[in-house]
C-alpha cells in the first residue's frame, strides 16, 4: 500500500493491493520466517509471494512489475465500470419555461 503523507484523500480513494514481500532473502542463516509459512499465508489470501534481495538483485524487478500490473489492471477495470455506469439514459418530463411556454427538446 502506498499513500501520500500530505494527502489524506489518497488513502480513502485508492484500492489497496497486498503483496507479501520477504526482503533480505540473501542470508539463509539469518532467516526466521520460513518460505513455506509465508507461501501458505499468501495462498490463503489469494495473493502472490515474493522473497527478494536488493543486495543480490533477486526478484526485485519481478515484484515491482507485479505491483504495476495489479495497479494497471485495477485502473482498467475501474474505467470499464465507469463506462458501463455511464451508459444510462435519463428520461425527464417536459418542463415549462418561465412565462408559461413549453420547453422543446
Amino acid at each position: 500500500m502506498v499513500y501520500g503523507c500530505c494527502c489524506g484523500h489518497t488513502v480513502k480513494n485508492n484500492a489497496v493491493f497486498l503483496i507479501p514481500v520477504g526482503n533480505k532473502n540473501d542470508d539463509p542463516q539469518k532467516k526466521v520466517v520460513l518460505t513455506e509459512d509465508a507461501q501458505r499465508f499468501a495462498n490463503q489470501m489469494g495473493i502472490q509471494l515474493f522473497e527478494t534481495s536488493a543486495k543480490d538483485n533477486i526478484n526485485v524487478e519481478e515484484m515491482f512489475m507485479a505491483i504495476t500490473n495489479l495497479v494497471l489492471r485495477s485502473k482498467k477495470e475501474q474505467k470499464e465500470r465507469q463506462v458501463l455506469n455511464s451508459d444510462t439514459v435519463n428520461i425527464r418530463k417536459h418542463t415549462t419555461k418561465p412565462g408559461g411556454k413549453k420547453k422543446c427538446c
